[in-house]
């Protein structure tokens, strides 16, 4: 339990910068203050030395992540992350390293950045914490500070300070109004209920003769949750004189107990009370969070070292371990398409239709209902089926209906069948060619020219099928129209045909007789031009045009049944499994050849950087991951 917060330290260690690239919140403490609240003060006294930066203006311009940790034996040391074999003693050597490193990303400027600096002090004198240190919030840019400089910090603070497992450490001064503290005011922000932000109010001892702070402290003013904190800050003499800490800790301790207005809260005051708080509050936050954080670390190691597999390793020149990368893509893609196409890789996660089930719907749902819809009289008149007859009689005067008539209609209606076919065919094709394109595999973010020559392929593939299949629904309409067998025992019989169109003769005469003015279209014509057939109409020819358009009807719905199940083989056969039979063979014949190794799986340049960044990622995730299995049975 003791050991908590430094194991947590060495988790942030190990993470290094991904801790902030990967988005990886830990418990801790954010310091927060405007420039003249004595922030750098409270730091000073937790640690017990002089060790940060002094001057005017913002001295604070990168993030300082604090790690404190008790040490009982040995001197206090500290040392910086980015010079881990390096133990600094001095800590005026410390200050100086600080001003280093920041001068070394933002330059002598008046410039901030995101970007930490970790700094780890093991002492005798500390207690277990890590705190976080901000830039102070200014209102107005001095000298050379950027216009926007207040922008710029308020934003980094809210950026700290939003994640949910920031703990708040609010600086006040006590010489200011608190409704007018800037460190509460962005607080409340992102923590309105004043929940996991705990108040330090510093400068209690130079406050106007006849004040106090007793309101301020006991949250009569501002409530907090985590409540609020007195400190006596050293003075510049303090500083100047160089007196020495611990003498500033008992004296603090001795203003609080002898004050008359603070003395009955003397031993909820001080630096050693707030060391004491600070250590509690970020153990218990740790404890509280540390089944999320193992899982999150889990996760991201688990995704990471995927993602690095997915990278593989460098292979140029390598001709045998290139053939079996080339092998094993190929098998893959292969896989997935007739695997997707049979419907063995569906996923609770779809909500759409896709592979072959898209397939099997556009063929039976879709072709088949536009078949079905087709109205073999839709631009066909009685008018049209009285003049071919007459047209196929001549001079002739038939008895019975000329059966080239009858050929002549049918095979009118049967060439409707050809383009829905061609269209389906069509419309399948289109889809194979995006649901190939859409198949992607990990490997393709490495080797993109691989990418390309199997997209080539795999289209070339499809057209190959694509033309016999076409050719395929051509015949299946040209042997139809080649031979009319009216003798098919489905056809309907000529005797049933008849009694129809006595049926519709006599519905005919009785709307004549209902309404004169109602009649069917095409019946009777006001002009009668030379070429047409005579006006009117006799009960002979009329009953032989609902006699042939029966027949007709009859003719084109068995044509449309065999037309639309041969084409849907057609498709699902000649294109559709000749297509996936034939993908692997293809790419196969064509990719498989080592003299093309190198050029098919030539790798961007930004993939080795990627490859090794991925790498440091999951060995700093897994250094995380084995310190986070040494914390057991936390209670």
């Amino acid at each position: 339990m003791e050991k908590l917060i430094p194991l947590v330290n060495r988790v942030q260690d190990a993470l290094g910068r991904f801790e902030r690239e990967e988005g990886i919140s830990f418990p801790r403490l954010v310091v927060v203050g405007s420039q003249s609240s004595g922030k750098s003060s409270v730091l000073e006294s937790l640690v017990g030395k002089d060790f940060l930066p002094r001057g005017s203006g913002i001295v604070t311009r990168r993030p300082l992540i604090l790690q404190l940790e008790y040490s009982p034996r040995g001197s206090e040391i500290g040392v910086f992350s980015h010079k881990p074999n390096t133990q600094i003693r001095d800590f005026s050597e410390i200050r100086r390293e600080i001003e280093a490193e920041t001068e070394r990303l933002v330059g002598r400027r008046c410039g901030i950045s995101p970007e930490p600096i970790r700094l780890k002090i093991t002492s005798p004198n500390v207690v277990d914490i890590t705190l976080i240190d901000l830039p102070g919030m200014t209102k107005v840019p001095v000298g050379d500070q950027p216009h926007d400089i207040s922008e710029q910090i308020r934003k980094m603070i809210i950026d700290y300070i939003k994640d949910k497992n920031s703990i708040i450490l609010a600086i006040s001064a006590a010489n200011q109004d608190l409704a007018n503290s800037d460190s509460l005011r962005i607080a409340h922000e992102v923590d309105p209920q004043g929940e996991r932000t705990i108040g330090v109010i510093t400068k209690i001892d130079i406050m106007d003769r006849g004040t106090d702070a007793l309101s301020m402290l006991t949250g009569k003013l501002y409530p907090l949750a985590l409540g609020y904190i007195g400190i006596i800050c050293r003075s510049q003499e303090d500083i100047n004189r160089q007196k020495l800490m611990h003498q500033h800790l008992e004296d603090e301790m001795n203003f609080f107990i002898t004050h008359e207005k603070y003395k009955h809260i003397a031993n909820k005051m001080g630096t050693k009370y707030l060391s004491i708080t600070l250590n509690n509050l970020l153990k218990k936050h740790i404890i509280k969070s540390l089944p999320v954080f193992k899982k999150k670390i889990n996760e991201r190691l688990r995704n990471a070292d995927n993602e690095l597999k997915n990278y593989g390793i460098p292979i140029q020149g390598n001709r045998d371990f290139q053939g079996v990368v080339v092998l094993n893509i190929i098998t893959a893609f292969s896989g997935a398409v007739s695997k997707t196409m049979e419907g063995r890789l569906a996923s609770e996660q779809q909500c759409e239709l896709n592979g072959g089930a898209q397939i099997r719907h556009m063929l039976f749902s879709i072709y088949a209902k536009e078949l079905m819809n087709i109205d073999p009289f839709n631009a066909v008149s009685d008018q049209d089926i009285r003049t071919a007859i007459l047209n196929s009689q001549g001079i002739r005067s038939n008895y019975l209906i000329p059966q080239d008539a009858l050929e002549i209609l049918i095979k009118i209606q049967i060439n409707k069948l050809l383009q829905p076919s061609l269209k389906a065919l069509e419309t399948i094709a289109d889809y194979m060619k995006s649901f190939i394109k859409d198949v992607t595999l990990p490997e393709y973010q490495v080797y993109p020219n691989l990418q390309n020559s199997i997209l080539h392929i795999a289209q070339g593939v499809l057209e190959s099928c694509n033309k016999p299949t076409n050719e395929f629904i051509n015949e299946i309409i040209e042997n139809e129209l080649a031979f009319i067998n009216l003798d098919h025992p489905k056809l309907l019989s000529v005797e049933e045909a008849y009694k129809r169109a006595e049926i519709e003769y006599k519905d005919l005469l009785r709307v004549r007789l209902e309404n004169a003015s109602n009649v069917k279209a095409g019946w009777f014509s006001r002009s009668n031009p030379v070429n047409k057939a005579p006006e009117i109409a006799s009960e002979r020819e009329t009953k032989d045009m609902f006699f042939t358009r029966n027949i007709v009807i009859s003719y084109f719905n068995i044509i449309r049944k065999n037309v639309g199940d041969y084409v849907i083989k057609a498709i699902m056969t000649l294109f559709v499994k000749k297509s996936i039979e034939k993908l692997q063979n293809e790419l196969l014949t064509h990719l498989y050849l080592k003299d093309n190794f190198d050029e098919i799986l030539y790798e961007s340049p930004e993939i080795p950087q990627k490859r090794q960044a991925l790498a440091e990622l999951v060995t700093s995730l897994r250094k995380a991951a084995i310190i986070l299995d040494e914390i057991r049975d936390m209670d």
